[in-house]
C-alpha cells in the first residue's frame, strides 16, 4: 500500500512540476514527460509523444541550433556517464519568442552502471536572466560620463542614468521623471520653434534614420539655460524601437571657445604690452641699482658718523633721536642691499665667488648673532652641528650666510613666542651628497593657501596682524634665487598657527684647510707693556676667564669685585680700559659708571668702560649707554668679540701691534669660539686626542663647549671648575633664604651668577634652569618647582664635577718632608712664568701642591695667588719659600 501511494506521489510531483522533466531511452525515444513539457508541445498526453525520438520533438517547437546542441549532450551523457549542467538560450519560432534556461542532463544507470536513460531537466530563467541583464545595463548607464535617458517615440523619459540628474539639477530620479520632465528646455529653442515640437520630431528622425545629432537648449531645475549637445540612437526593444539621448553640457567648450577668441583678438595688444615690459623692466633694474649704490655710500656715512657721535653730553631725548636715527639707517641699508640683490638677480648678475672656508666657524658666528635676537624676544634659540658635517668646505660663504641668517632671522621675527631651532647636517640624496641647513619655528605659520605665493616679489602675509614688522617681501625671493643658483633646493613645510620648517639643500663640496683664508679680523690685538685695564666682576670664576682672556693679550689686569673697590681704585690710577659687570651686590656696575662719570676730573669722562654681562636682550645697550658706559661685551666673553672691543677702545698707543693668532691652526681649522656658551655645539668634529679627552660629555655638562669659551685651556678649566664646587654649592640654599626674607633683588642676583657661570663652563642643563628662575624672579617670585630643578641641576653637576678626572684635593695628612732638588727645579720653571704673567704656571700648581707641601702656609698662599692670577705677588712668595728652603 505504502508502495503504490508512494509511485502515485510521485506521479503526481512530476506531472505538476513547473520544471520540463523528460526521461529517455539509450536510444533517445521518450519514455516520460511533465505536463509543462507538454504545454510547450501542445500535446495534451503523454502517449501522444510516448516512443517518439526526442530529435523530432524538438524541431517541432525549437531552432536548428538547440536541436543540434542536445543532440551533443545526449552523446556526452551516455558516452562519460556523467550529468551536464548548461545555460542555453532557446528560440520558438511558432510564437516569435525566445526564452534561458538552466538544463541538466544526467545518465540513468542500473546497478551495474549501464546506462538504462537519460533524464533532463530545464528550468525556466528567463526572468532572471532578464533582470541580470537589465541590472548589468543600469551599472553601465550610471558609469557613463554622459547624461543618458530611454525615450520613446513622442520624445517621453522612461528611465534616465545618475549623469542626468547630476547635470538637470535634480535629487533623484522620481522627481525627474513625474515633476521635471516638462521642464528640460525652455519654450522655445533658439529656431523659433517650440521645444516640445521640435523634440518629437527629431526622435522620429531617430527612428527612422538610426542616428540624429544636434544642439539644444536645456534647463537646469535652478532655471540656468545651458547649451547641450544631443545625440539621439535609435535602439531594439521588446516588440518594437525606442530612443536613447546622449546629451554634453557645452558651457566649457563654450567658454573655452570664448577664451581662445578673446585671447586671439587681444594677441598683438599683448606682444606689444611685453615687450613694453621687458624695456620697462631692465630701465627699472638698472634705476634701482644706480639709486641702490647712490643711496648706500650716504647712508653708510650718516651710520658711521652717527656710532662716532658724541653722547655724554646729550640728554635722554636727544639720546633717544640719535639710537632712532642708528636704527633706522641700518634698517635702510638692509632695504637697499636687498633691492640691489634682487636687481642683480632680475639682470642675471649675480656671480657667486666660492672659496674654501670654515664651515664651522660660520655657523658660530650666526648663532651668536640668531641668539641675541631670539632672546631679545624672549624666544629659546637651540642649534646643532651635525658629526657627519665636514668643517672645511668650498662654496660661496658669503651667499651661505644670507641665505641662512635670512631664513633665521624671518623665523625669529615672524615668532611670537616658543622657539627658534637650527640644525647644520649632511645627506646622501638624489646620489649626491648635500649640506642640509633646516630652521624650524614655532611661530604664526603660513596658510595652505598662501605657500604656492611665498616666494612672489615683494609679498607680505598677514599685513593686519604683522604691520608692526619691518620688510620689503623681498628676503624669500632672494633667498629662493641664490639657493637656486648655487644649484641647491629650498623646501617649505608649514601649518598655519602652529610653525614653520625652511629646509635648504646645497651641493656639498668638501674644501682645502689649507686654502682657507684667513681675515684680518683674526689677527689679536696686542697691547704695549704697561696698559692699565681694570676688570669689576663679584664673581671669582668670571674675573679668572677675563684675565686669563686679556693675558693673550698681553695685558695684565687688575680686579675688584664691587663697585666700591672700583671706584677706590679708579680714583687711584688712570685706567685705559675699564671692564664693567653689570650685576653686582651694592652698587651695581650701572651705578658705579654713573659715580666714575660724575668724577670731577676731565679724564673720567673721557675713560672706555666696556659694561659685561650675560643678559644679551635687546635694548641692554642703550641701559648701559644711558649709565655712560661705551660698549657692551656678553658673557661668556667671546674672544673675537673681545678683540674688536680692545682694538677700538685701547689709545691707539697702547696697541703695538697684532699677538700671534693662534685662532687658525695650521691644519686650516678655525677655533669655533664664535657663539660658543650659550647652548652646546653638538657633535663637532673630533679633534687630536689631548688631555680634554680625560673629560667626557654628559647632560649636565659640556666640557668641549666649556673649554671653547676659554679657548682650549685645559689647566684653567680644570680650576674653575673646583672653584666651582667651593664657590657655589649653596647658590639654590641662598636663592631660597633671600626669598624668605624677602629679598628679591638678591635671590635674582644670584640666579643671573649662576646662570652666567654655569655657561661659562658648558653646564647647559644647570644653565638653563638658572635662566628659568632667574626670568621668574625678574617678576617678583619664583615658584617652588623650578626652584626644585635648579637645586637638582646644581647638585648633579657638582657630583659630576666631583668624579671629574684630574681634579685633586688637598695633599694627606702626616708628616712630610722638603724634596730641595725637585723645589728648585720646580722654582726654575715656575719664576719665568710668574714673572712674565703666563698662564701655564696653573698647570704647575698640582705639582707645587705636592713638592711644596711641607712649606705648609707658604705652600698654600703661593697656589692660591696663581690660582687668583695674581702673578707678582705669587712670584714674592716664591720667593719666600726659596729663601726659606736655604735657612
Amino acid at each position: 500500500m505504502r508502495t503504490r501511494n508512494m509511485g502515485k506521489y510521485m506521479e503526481l510531483l512530476l506531472a505538476n512540476s513547473p520544471d520540463v522533466i523528460i526521461m529517455l531511452d539509450p536510444e533517445g525515444r521518450l519514455q516520460y514527460c511533465s505536463s509543462t513539457f507538454l504545454r510547450y508541445i501542445n500535446v495534451g498526453d503523454v502517449k501522444g509523444v510516448q516512443g517518439l525520438n526526442f530529435r523530432k520533438i524538438y524541431s517541432s517547437f525549437a531552432d536548428e541550433a538547440f536541436l543540434m546542441a542536445a543532440k551533443a549532450r545526449f552523446s556526452a551523457v551516455k558516452e562519460t556517464r556523467t550529468a551536464i549542467v548548461c545555460n542555453v538560450e532557446i528560440n520558438f519560432p511558432g510564437r516569435g519568442e525566445s526564452r534561458f534556461y538552466s538544463i541538466q542532463s544526467a545518465p540513468m544507470l542500473d546497478g551495474v552502471g549501464n546506462v538504462e536513460g537519460v533524464l533532463v531537466l530545464m528550468h525556466d530563467s528567463t526572468e532572471l536572466e532578464r533582470a541580470e541583464a537589465e541590472e548589468r545595463m543600469r551599472v553601465m548607464l550610471d558609469s557613463t560620463p554622459l547624461a543618458c535617458n530611454f525615450q520613446d517615440q513622442d520624445a517621453r523619459i522612461l528611465d534616465c542614468n545618475q549623469e542626468t540628474l547630476v547635470l538637470f539639477g535634480v535629487s533623484s530620479k522620481e522627481q525627474f521623471l513625474n515633476e521635471f520632465f516638462h521642464s528640460l528646455s525652455p519654450e522655445f529653442q533658439p529656431s523659433g520653434r517650440r521645444s516640445r515640437e521640435l523634440a518629437v520630431e527629431n526622435n522620429r528622425r531617430a527612428l527612422a534614420s538610426g542616428r540624429e545629432e544636434f544642439e539644444w537648449l536645456h534647463r537646469t531645475l535652478s532655471g540656468e539655460i545651458f547649451p547641450a549637445e544631443v545625440t539621439l540612437v535609435r535602439v531594439k526593444w521588446r516588440d518594437g524601437y525606442r530612443v536613447v539621448s546622449y546629451t554634453r553640457d557645452l558651457r566649457p567648450l563654450k567658454a573655452s571657445e570664448q577664451k581662445a577668441r578673446e585671447a586671439e583678438s587681444h594677441s598683438l595688444e599683448l606682444e606689444i604690452q611685453t615687450r613694453a615690459a621687458e624695456v620697462a623692466s631692465t630701465a627699472k633694474s638698472r634705476f634701482l641699482a644706480s639709486m641702490s649704490h647712490e643711496i648706500r655710500t650716504p647712508m653708510n656715512a650718516i651710520i658711521g658718523m652717527s656710532e662716532l657721535f658724541r653722547t655724554d653730553n646729550l640728554d635722554m631725548v636727544q639720546k633717544g633721536f640719535l639710537e632712532d636715527i642708528r636704527r633706522v639707517s641700518r634698517a635702510l641699508v638692509q632695504i637697499l642691499n636687498d633691492i640691489l640683490d634682487f636687481t642683480k638677480i632680475e639682470a642675471g648678475k649675480m656671480e657667486l665667488i666660492p672659496v674654501h672656508f670654515d664651515l664651522l666657524e660660520l655657523y658660530g658666528n650666526i648663532c651668536s648673532m640668531c641668539r641675541y635676537m631670539a632672546e631679545a624676544g624672549d624666544l629659546r634659540f637651540s642649534h646643532s652641528y651635525g658629526r657627519d658635517v665636514p668643517r672645511i668646505v668650498y662654496g660661496d660663504d658669503v651667499r651661505i650666510r644670507q641665505v641662512i641668517t635670512n631664513l633665521l632671522t624671518n623665523a625669529i621675527k615672524y615668532t611670537r613666542k616658543g622657539e627658534v631651532d637650527f640644525r647644520i647636517s649632511a645627506a646622501f640624496r638624489d646620489n649626491s651628497l648635500w649640506l642640509v641647513f633646516v630652521v624650524r619655528d614655532t611661530g604664526i605659520g603660513i596658510r595652505e593657501e598662501d605657500l604656492p605665493k611665498l616666494f612672489d616679489d615683494f609679498e607680505r602675509f598677514d599685513r593686519d596682524s604683522n604691520r608692526s614688522l619691518a620688510g620689503t617681501g623681498l628676503g624669500l625671493p632672494i633667498t629662493r634665487n641664490l639657493v637656486e643658483i648655487m644649484d641647491g633646493r629650498l623646501e617649505v613645510e608649514s601649518e598655519y598657527g602652529k610653525g614653520s620648517v625652511f629646509t635648504v639643500y646645497l651641493p656639498l663640496v668638501p674644501g682645502d684647510p689649507a686654502k682657507v683664508t684667513v681675515h684680518a679680523s683674526q689677527s689679536r690685538v696686542r697691547a704695549a707693556a704697561g696698559t692699565r685695564v681694570l676688570v669689576v666682576d663679584d664673581n671669582a670664576i668670571n674675573l679668572k676667564v677675563a684675565l686669563a682672556y686679556l693675558e693673550k693679550h698681553g695685558i695684565k689686569a687688575e680686579t675688584a669685585m664691587n663697585g666700591e673697590d672700583a671706584l677706590h681704585m679708579v680714583r687711584q690710577k688712570d685706567y685705559d680700559l675699564v671692564f664693567m659687570d653689570h650685576m653686582m651686590p651694592g652698587m651695581d656696575g650701572l651705578e658705579t659708571a654713573r659715580r666714575i662719570r660724575a668724577l670731577p676730573d676731565e679724564k673720567y669722562a673721557r675713560m672706555p668702560i666696556v659694561a659685561l654681562s650675560a643678559n644679551a636682550l635687546a635694548g641692554m645697550d642703550k641701559i648701559f649707554g644711558d649709565a655712560g658706559m661705551n660698549a657692551f661685551l656678553p658673557k661668556p666673553i667671546n674672544s673675537r668679540q673681545l678683540n674688536d672691543v680692545l682694538a677700538r677702545w685701547l689709545p691707539a698707543a697702547k696697541i703695538v701691534g697684532d699677538a700671534e693668532s693662534d685662532e687658525i691652526a695650521a691644519d686650516g681649522h678655525a677655533t669655533p669660539d664664535a657663539g660658543a656658551g650659550f647652548a652646546p655645539l653638538a657633535n663637532l668634529p673630533d679633534g687630536p686626542v689631548r688631555k680634554e679627552a680625560q673629560l667626557t660629555e654628559s647632560p649636565n655638562l659640556n666640557p668641549r663647549v666649556g673649554l671653547r669659551n676659554i679657548e682650549g685651556d685645559f689647566d684653567l678649566y680644570q680650576r674653575l671648575l673646583a672653584d666651582f664646587a667651593t664657590d657655589h654649592t649653596e647658590d639654590a640654599q641662598k636663592i631660597r633664604a633671600s626669598l624668605e626674607r624677602g629679598d628679591v633683588a638678591s635671590a635674582h642676583r644670584t640666579a643671573h651668577t649662576l646662570k652666567s657661570v654655569a655657561g661659562q663652563l658648558g653646564a647647559m642643563r644647570l644653565q638653563e634652569s638658572s635662566l628659568g628662575a632667574e626670568m621668574e624672579l625678574k617678576e617678583g617670585s619664583c615658584s617652588e618647582e623650578r626652584l626644585s630643578v635648579l637645586e637638582s641641576d646644581l647638585l648633579a653637576l657638582l657630583a659630576e664635577i666631583g668624579s671629574t678626572p684630574g681634579r685633586t684635593g688637598a695633599p694627606g695628612d702626616g708628616e712630610m718632608t722638603l724634596d730641595r732638588k725637585k723645589a728648585r727645579d720646580l722654582a726654575g720653571r715656575l719664576t719665568p712664568l710668574l714673572r712674565r704673567g703666563d698662564t701655564k704656571a696653573l698647570s704647575l700648581m698640582e705639582e707645587a701642591r705636592t713638592v711644596f707641601a711641607p712649606m705648609g702656609g707658604l705652600c698654600s698662599w703661593l697656589v692660591r695667588e696663581v690660582e687668583d692670577f695674581e702673578f707678582k705677588r705669587a712670584e714674592e712668595t716664591l720667593g719666600k719659600i726659596l729663601a726659606a728652603m736655604e735657612e
